[in-house]
């Protein structure tokens, strides 16, 4: 099978590339950097964390499957792969697991601001021994959680112990 990774040029998805070629060994994988003509003309499956246009779908007549890698169909032109009988799907974020691991991330630069943790880090790796800022606690104070998608409800569970 012809299998084509559609990307933005960057360490995280290169290295997601990395990973298919070994779990994926028994086809063909290629790499297809965002904006740029496609590797092949003979795709069968489409594996994207890029933007996929019409024009892109006229031009992949063997393409089959559109797996969108992050979560959601928004840069998939849904109408025109339904005109050609290609089918979308994605693994929603609850499903990999990335919505806990966004949303364990997403903590860890509240922590850092509210306990200067930048102050901290400089102050351990130079010679003067400055005196630090107290932090704020994060316990009582108010975030705004924009979207209350899979992420955003794995975030309001891990904030709520905080209140």
């Amino acid at each position: 099978m012809k299998i084509a990774f559609l990307h933005r040029k960057s360490y995280f998805n290169s290295d997601i590339l990395k990973r298919l070629r070994i779990t994926l060994a028994q086809h063909e994988v290629y790499e297809w950097i965002d904006g740029s003509n496609g590797p092949i003309f003979d795709i069968e499956v489409l594996l994207v964390m890029g933007n996929v246009g019409r024009q892109l779908l006229n031009g992949q007549p063997n393409l089959a499957l559109i797996h969108n890698v992050s979560d959601g169909y928004k840069e998939v032109d849904i109408d025109a792969a339904s005109e050609l009988g290609i089918w979308v799907s994605y693994a929603s974020a609850e499903q990999t697991g990335n919505a806990t691991s966004v949303a364990e991330f997403a903590i860890l630069p509240l922590l850092g601001a509210a306990r200067h943790l930048g102050e901290a880090v400089a102050s351990l790796q130079c010679d003067a021994v400055q005196p630090l800022q107290i932090g704020l606690a994060l316990s009582g104070k108010t975030v705004c959680i924009i979207g209350l998608g899979s992420i955003g409800q794995k975030l309001v569970d891990r904030l709520r112990p905080l209140k």
